[in-house]
C-alpha cells in the first residue's frame, strides 16, 4: 500500500498527534484533517493545524495557521465534523503557560471552503476544567435534526453544546447555555458523541475503573436521558497498569495511555468499544445493542479482534465508525515487539454482519517507533506522548457504494480505489497518525464484499 504524506514539517519539534479526519457527506472527495502540532516537544508547547484534500485523500495541502483567541498561546484536542451545508467545524481546547498548561476553554472554528481557510475563533465556554472535547454532525437526510452539530467535553461532568444554525450560535440543551452539564456526577470522563441516522444522539464515557456509561437524546439535543450502562465489570488500563508521574503506561513503553471509549450507531444498532486489560494485556473489547441502547449483548463485553495475538502485544486507542450499509469499522494501535523492538502498527477491523463479528487487517506498511522525536507529556521526560486518541470517518461513493474512512495519529497507507460490481460495497480507508520523525501521512485501504441493501432502504 502506497503511503501519502499529509504534513510536511521539517523540524523534529513539530511532532503531530491526536489527529481527526472528517469527510464532507455531500462530497466525499473533500476531506479535512486536523492534529496537534508541537512547537517544542520538551515543553509541551503546541497548537492545532489542519490540512485538506480535494481528491479523496490522494493529495493534501496545508491550511493557513489558525488564529488563537486573546490570552491563548496553546491549543489541543482537535475534533472535526461537517454540517449538511458544506461547513466543517473544528473544536479546540485553548490554554497558556506550557508545560504547566493553564486551560482557558473551548473554541470553535468554521470553514466553508473545505478547510482551505478558517474563521476567527469563537470561544463558546471558558472553564479551567474543560478537557477532551468531541464533535459529531447529523448528516442523515432522514433525520428530523439533519444539519445539527453537537459537541461534548469534560468539565467536572459532561458538558454539551450544539448549533442548529450552521455555527452562527451555540447553545446547550433547551434553555441552557453552551457548556451546561448534561451529567454532573464528576465521575465520568473521556466523552465521545455520535449521531445515528435516526437522529438520536449518543454520548459514552467511562469512570476509568469498571464501567462505560451512556446518555441519549432523541429530540435534537433539547434534553438527554441516562441510558443503561453499555458495559460494567470492565478492566481499564488505569486500574491495572503502573503509574509513572501521574500517568499509566504499557509494559515496554513510556507513552501515557488512557481508556477512551468509542461509539458508533446504525439505526438502533449501537457498538461501544474500549481498551481492556482483563487478559493481562490491552485488548479491544466491545458490546452491541440492537434496541437503541436499552439492552446490551454482554455485561462486560467481548473481544473485538479474536485472532491469536502474542501476549506481549497490546491494542489501544480504538475508534469506531459505521457506513450507510451498516458495516462497522474500528481502528486501533497494536504495540509490541516487531520483531524485537517495541513498535506500533495500525489495525483495522471490519464487521460485515452489523457488529456480530470482526475481521482484522494491518494497515501500516511498516510499524513505527513511538520513541522517535517523542514529546514529553507536560514537560516530563519520564512520560512521553503519542496522543490519547485517533479518528476515523467513512462516506458513500455514489452508485458503486464505496466508502472512504480516515483515521488519526500520524502516518498512512493507500491503494487506488477500484470499481465494485452491483450489489457490492468497498471501504477506502485514509488514516493519519503519529509516526517516526514527527511526520504525518495519510493513505487508504480499499476492501470490497457482497452486501445486500439495507432492509428499510
Amino acid at each position: 500500500m502506497q503511503n501519502v504524506q499529509v504534513s510536511f514539517d521539517k523540524s523534529a519539534n513539530n511532532a503531530r498527534s491526536e489527529s481527526s479526519v472528517a469527510i464532507n457527506p455531500n462530497n466525499p472527495d473533500q476531506i479535512v484533517a486536523a492534529s496537534k502540532k508541537f512547537l517544542n516537544i520538551e515543553t509541551y508547547d503546541f497548537t492545532l493545524a489542519t490540512e485538506y484534500s480535494t481528491d479523496g485523500g490522494q493529495t493534501w495541502q496545508a491550511s493557513p495557521d489558525l488564529a488563537l483567541p486573546e490570552g491563548a498561546t496553546v491549543m489541543t484536542d482537535p475534533t472535526l465534523a461537517w454540517d449538511d451545508s458544506n461547513n466543517v467545524f473544528l473544536v479546540g481546547l485553548t490554554g497558556n503557560d506550557p508545560p504547566t498548561w493553564n486551560v482557558i476553554g473551548i473554541v470553535i472554528y468554521k470553514s466553508s471552503d473545505g478547510g482551505m481557510t478558517w474563521s476567527e475563533p469563537k470561544p463558546i465556554h471558558n472553564s479551567p476544567a474543560d478537557d477532551k472535547q468531541w464533535v459529531a454532525g447529523d448528516s442523515s437526510p432522514s433525520s428530523p435534526f439533519h444539519g445539527n452539530v453537537y459537541a461534548v467535553w469534560d468539565n467536572n461532568g459532561i458538558a454539551f453544546a450544539r448549533t442548529t444554525d450552521h455555527g452562527t450560535t451555540w447553545t446547550g440543551t433547551s434553555g441552557a447555555a453552551a457548556g451546561a452539564l448534561i451529567e454532573s456526577s464528576g465521575t465520568l470522563f473521556y466523552p465521545e458523541i455520535t449521531v445515528s441516522d435516526t437522529g438520536a444522539v449518543y454520548v459514552v464515557s467511562t469512570n476509568t475503573a469498571s464501567r462505560v456509561a451512556m446518555m441519549v437524546s432523541t429530540d435534537g439535543g433539547d434534553s438527554f436521558q441516562t441510558a443503561t450502562d453499555p458495559a460494567t465489570g470492565i478492566t481499564t488500563l488505569e486500574d491495572r497498569l503502573p503509574v509513572v508521574d501521574r500517568y499509566v503506561h504499557l509494559p515496554g513503553g513510556t507513552f501515557r495511555v488512557v481508556s477512551d471509549p468509542t461509539v458508533a450507531a446504525y439505526g438502533d444498532i449501537l457498538l461501544v468499544a474500549w481498551p481492556d486489560y482483563r487478559e493481562g494485556a490491552a485488548r479491544i473489547y466491545y458490546v452491541r445493542s440492537v434496541d437503541a441502547g436499552s439492552t446490551w449483548s454482554t455485561p462486560s463485553g467481548q473481544r473485538l479482534d479474536t485472532a491469536t495475538v502474542p501476549s506481549g502485544f497490546h491494542h489501544i486507542m480504538p475508534q469506531m465508525v459505521v457506513d450507510q450499509l451498516g458495516v462497522f469499522g474500528c481502528v486501533y494501535y497494536e504495540f509490541g515487539p516487531k520483531p524485537t523492538k517495541m513498535l506500533i502498527d495500525v489495525v483495522l477491523s471490519l464487521s460485515l454482519d452489523q457488529g456480530e463479528t470482526f475481521d482484522r487487517s494491518v494497515l501500516t506498511t511498516q510499524p513505527w517507533d513511538p520513541t522517535v522525536d517523542a514529546p514529553w507529556a507536560r514537560g516530563d521526560p519520564n512520560v512521553t506522548f503519542i496522543g490519547d486518541y485517533m479518528g476515523l470517518d467513512v462516506s458513500s461513493r455514489g452508485s458503486s457504494r464505496s466508502g472512504r474512512i480516515p483515521e488519526p495519529g500520524s502516518r498512512n497507507c493507500s491503494r487506488p480505489p477500484f470499481r465494485t460490481p452491483s450489489g457490492c460495497a468497498s471501504w477506502r480507508s485514509s488514516m493519519h497518525w503519529r509516526a517516526a520523525k514527527s511526520s504525518s501521512f495519510a493513505g487508504s485501504v480499499t476492501r470490497s464484499w457482497p452486501r445486500p441493501p439495507r432492509e428499510d432502504a
